[in-house]
């Protein structure tokens, strides 16, 4: 399997993304729900 690498620049903007949640929302909303829920699920604080 090949490595998987971001560069800075990715790191960033996924940074920056992640901190915005209008324009996670808005750009991917899947991903926002997803996230939301997550937090939620058992065995997620540990």
């Amino acid at each position: 399997m090949a490595k998987l690498t971001m560069t800075s620049r990715r790191w960033d903007e996924l940074t920056a993304l992640l901190k915005d949640e209008q324009r996670l929302q808005a750009e991917y909303p899947k991903v926002a729900e997803y996230l939301d829920m997550a937090a939620r699920l058992r065995g997620t604080g540990d």
